[in-house]
């Protein structure tokens, strides 16, 4: 009987495995114009993402205090977004620059470069959520009296494209953030201080990922494995 070919043996010489063996088979294949996002992830999900690829979080694998928050949040986003199917719970999650990566995890991770079509892709400001939304309950008189300030980051949201011609990039003490260019349309955000972009698509397959950092909790420093003088990923 025939058996199935696992893809992580021809990467494994006995002694370590190398992920980007198995992974990015057609990274520079894209097709033109789409854009680099990268995202963090813990290094025990690389064996999943090898034969899945990379998958928005299903919501029985989220702890569910923050399922509950995304579900809080899904709920005041305005008629339009849902119209277009913009969903965060439903999206894969990413950052547009390498350098706004490595600002929650804890434990070995990795830092995955995703080649993503833009024209499915959304940017929205995720500082309101990151120093926000874990203080918040879930039960309906908060949601009322929050509904507001849920509803600025909806605002927030814009096309990739639209944020990516629209802003440019300033260096800060921490993270980069990025500011809005003369002619922006009113009512768009001044600035991102945290900008995240959400891919509204299934699966991002493996052969558009690549591991670009290795982060190592204790006793290590970060390993960036990829320098390319070509392009700067992410600002391309």
């Amino acid at each position: 009987m025939a058996q199935r070919y696992d893809p992580l043996l021809s990467a494994f010489d006995g002694w370590t495995l190398d992920w980007n063996a198995v992974l990015g088979a057609g990274f520079r294949s894209v097709p033109k114009g789409w854009r680099s996002v990268f995202r963090e992830c813990p290094v025990e999900d690389l064996a999943r993402i090898s034969r899945e690829g990379m998958k928005p979080t299903p919501e029985e694998a989220r702890h569910p205090e923050l399922s509950r928050e995304m579900k809080l949040l899904d709920r005041c986003r305005p008629a339009r977004l849902v119209r277009q199917g913009i969903s965060r719970s439903a999206a894969i999650s990413g950052v547009p620059a390498l350098a706004n990566t490595g600002q929650a995890l804890g434990g070995d991770r990795v830092v995955l470069e995703m080649k993503v079509d833009p024209a499915r892709c959304y940017v929205g400001d995720a500082d309101f959520l990151l120093n926000f939304l874990p203080f918040v309950g879930t039960d309906r008189e908060t949601l009322e009296r929050y509904r507001g300030l849920f509803r600025q980051y909806w605002k927030s949201v814009i096309p990739m494209e639209e944020f990516r011609s629209g802003y440019v990039r300033v260096e800060t003490a921490g993270a980069p953030h990025w500011i809005a260019k003369k002619g922006v349309t009113a009512g768009q955000p001044r600035t991102f201080f945290a900008p995240e972009v959400l891919v509204m698509v299934s699966v991002i397959p493996k052969r558009h990922l690549r591991i670009v950092r290795w982060a190592l909790s204790e006793g290590g420093e970060d390993t960036d494995l990829w320098e390319d003088p070509e392009e700067v990923w992410g600002e391309s």
